[in-house]
């Protein structure tokens, strides 16, 4: 998805004085940092020499940093370790010129496994990049990662950077939210200030677009999420994973990331006779599937998620959180075979797992050992009715008339059942199944719904 950014960066960093910056994009989240360090992987080839010092990419955030002192700092934290380096023969000369301020390095000359004398330099971070410096080798990569999050006024930081790109030669990649960098910019610039799009010419040279790469993303989280049950692997359910977070539209794999290891932290207080029921991968499918759901539509501000699957026909409006969520969702959970929500977990305990962060273990196996895939007792029609895409013709027409009889003659005892049945039956009408009509499913609904709430008002 992303190989043409690839392609270029790696002949951008071979040029040998481009005097430009790139530019990547994407909204937070999106996988830009991601993107880079493993680039940078590629891009580490340290080798010690006896008198030169080779230099890896350096990697530096600017979040939250608010001067340029504390900018030279996190660089110099990055490259210290290089200097440090037990086996590095390490020539006085290599700093000479770069003495600023006091970094002690110790120095071992002949590899006698004593040190040779302390030396206090002072590492100019500008100096060490700097192309005239023969001593050092390397390709000089700096990259520059939040950019947004700066709390430098965007044209000093800009001018900060521009030292490295104008001066010492090196191969800068800047890494931001665009569009808050510009918001940030247009909101401090003056009357005088060029507009955005020429003051950011002056530096970068070339713009990409990080494109999530969901494909791989998903692939690392779930070994991620290894290292907290290493008895649960999510791989045979990528695919479903993928979907729904497609779906979903977040476009944010941080939080994709943190609702799969929060996942298998939940996992970890299942009771084992449910891990090592013959129905845990269809039961862990299901739990999944309306995990990353609730997770993704909670965490956007969706608070009203849990009303997702209520099968509100009685209501009018198509608006509602739970129409808007079913139409994002449902297709995928048909697809996959998922069961509804009611045979799971209740949409209500996964949303009070997120927000407090935990669970009670008695709780969840309380929630859990009444669902459909670990129940003692006998299934009930309309509860094989529900799966009535997979169920052969004979079963389906047998299934469809036995529940039609016993909610023609109002044979409903409780709303659960009820709305499930009703919301059945529209489906079936939609597809010509069933030779009925809509308004009678829902007035005949409505009847036995106010003949339940009697009932039970009899007996309170």
């Amino acid at each position: 998805m992303n190989d043409h950014i690839v392609e270029y960066l790696n002949y951008y960093i071979d040029l040998e004085n481009p005097q430009y910056a790139v530019l990547l994009i994407g909204n937070w989240g999106c996988g830009k940092t991601y993107f880079i360090k493993e680039l940078i992987k590629n891009w580490q080839n340290l080798e010690e020499t006896n008198d030169k010092i080779i230099l890896k990419p350096i990697y530096v955030s600017l979040n939250g940093v608010a001067d340029a002192h504390t900018i030279n700092e996190r660089i110099r934290a990055v490259i210290n370790p290089f200097l440090y380096s037990k086996g590095m023969k390490v020539a006085k000369s290599v700093f000479k010129g770069l003495l600023k301020t006091t970094a002690k390095i110790d120095l071992n000359l002949d590899d006698d496994d004593k040190a040779d004398g302390n030396v206090s330099f002072n590492i100019d971070s500008l100096g060490i990049f700097d192309s005239s410096n023969k001593e050092i080798k390397g390709k000089r990569i700096l990259i520059f990662d939040d950019i947004e999050r700066c709390k430098i006024k965007t044209d000093e930081i800009f001018g900060y950077i521009n030292n490295y790109v104008e001066h010492s030669g090196c191969k800068v990649i800047l890494l931001s939210d665009e569009k808050k960098i510009k918001a940030k910019y247009e909101k401090n610039k003056s009357e005088i200030d060029i507009d955005y799009k020429d003051f950011k010419e002056k530096l970068i040279g070339q713009t990409f677009e990080v494109k999530s790469d969901i494909d791989t993303a998903v692939y690392h989280f779930i070994q991620e999420s290894k290292e907290i049950n290493s008895e649960l692997d999510l791989t045979k359910y990528r695919n479903l994973i993928i979907e729904l977070f497609v779906s979903s539209e977040l476009e944010n794999l941080r939080v994709l990331k943190q609702s799969l290891l929060d996942f298998n932290r939940l996992t970890t207080l299942i009771d084992s006779e449910y891990l090592e029921h013959e129905n845990r991968d269809e039961f862990i499918k299901c739990l999944l599937a309306y995990f990353i759901i609730v997770y993704a539509e909670f965490r956007t501000g969706n608070d009203k998620i849990q009303e997702y699957q209520v099968f509100n026909y009685f209501d009018k409006k198509e608006d509602n959180a739970g129409k808007i969520a079913e139409r994002k969702y449902n297709s995928i959970l048909d697809k996959y075979n998922v069961y509804h929500s009611t045979y799971v977990f209740p949409l209500a305990k996964i949303i009070k797992y997120i927000e407090k962060g935990f669970i009670l273990k008695a709780e969840l196996n309380e929630s859990i050992k009444s669902n459909a895939f670990f129940r003692k007792d006998e299934e009930q029609d309309w509860e094989r009715l529900w799966w009535w895409k997979i169920l052969d013709d004979e079963e389906f027409i047998q299934l469809r008339d036995k529940v039609w009889q016993q909610f023609s003659k109002g044979e409903i005892e409780n709303e659960f059942a009820l709305m499930h049945i009703a919301g059945i039956f529209i489906s079936l009408v939609n597809e010509n199944l069933i030779k009925k009509k809509k308004e009678f499913i829902v007035s005949k609904s409505k009847h036995i719904l106010n003949k339940i709430y009697c009932l039970s008002a009899l007996h309170m």
